[in-house]
């Protein structure tokens, strides 16, 4: 499975410590898990009039009309220039309402928001310094701290060497390359299928477990080539993996079918 300081945040944790009957807790985890699961790539970010209205129902007496609000701004992508709202106010409204699903939603708010917001910093810093050179040498000649808020700047910038930035030097800080690998979706899925052949076996499983949540169709002829060759537990990883990539290709199918019969 994904590391979970990757793919699930510490929103799930929380739920631990708060009280609840296990059923309950099974059930909202599983809920928390299907936000969490969707990778910032997926996301689009709300119209202002859509953003709008989510603040507001974030005031929302109404339980359901509350929990959807955090919901949709965990769900869409991250506008850096309203993160310090968004974040304040559903932190606000988490700890007032001690609500389990806004209490975990607000978790998964803040770091979205909060990061999207410093990259958009780094990138406006690295702009006046040499722009998207600068945060690559900040990358490759910096320790793994220094190379972390880079990596996610670098995933946030649109340029089109990132996937090659990345791929890289992403093991320098495993985990904050992981989660720049998930900002920034299917375009670095190419650069990571051609790690498939490091002799690590750990690596492996990193970048396959990586392709299964950014990876497309094109990939997966290289993924099965691998696992044919390899022991057991990578052969899985790779099954599950293509599993998922076929799956959101069928979705897309079906999204793009039925956008043409509205046509």
């Amino acid at each position: 499975k994904m590391k979970r300081s990757v793919s699930v945040s510490l929103a799930v944790s929380v739920l631990l410590i708060l009280p609840g009957s296990c059923f309950a807790q099974k059930e909202l985890i599983e809920r928390i898990k299907k936000v969490t699961d969707v990778a910032i790539w997926q996301r689009v970010p709300l119209d202002q009039k859509d953003l709008k209205k989510a603040f507001q129902d974030l005031q929302s007496p109404d339980q359901k009309t509350m929990q959807d609000a955090f919901e949709r701004l965990a769900l869409c992508r991250p506008i850096p220039a309203n993160a310090d709202l968004i974040v304040g106010e559903t932190q606000s409204v988490a700890k007032r309402t001690r609500d389990k699903f806004t209490t975990a939603m607000a978790f998964e708010i803040r770091r979205d928001w909060t990061e999207a917001r410093d990259a958009a910093r780094t990138l406006q810093v690295a702009q006046r310094s040499g722009g998207i050179g600068y945060l690559e040498q900040i990358i490759v000649r910096g320790n793994a701290a220094q190379a972390g808020g880079p990596m996610i700047a670098v995933a946030y910038s649109g340029n089109t060497r990132a996937a090659a930035i990345l791929a890289g030097s992403w093991r320098k800080n495993k985990i904050a390359g992981m989660r720049a690998f998930l900002i920034l979706g299917p375009p670095a899925a190419p650069e990571l299928a051609g790690q498939l052949s490091d002799d690590d076996e750990f690596v492996q499983k990193d970048v396959i477990i990586l392709l299964g949540r950014i990876g497309t169709e094109k990939e997966i002829p290289a993924m099965k080539k691998l696992a044919a060759t390899t022991r057991v537990f990578i052969s899985r990883q790779i099954a599950e993996s293509i599993d998922k990539i076929e799956a959101r290709a069928e979705e897309a199918k079906k999204l793009e079918s039925a956008s043409k019969k509205k046509k």
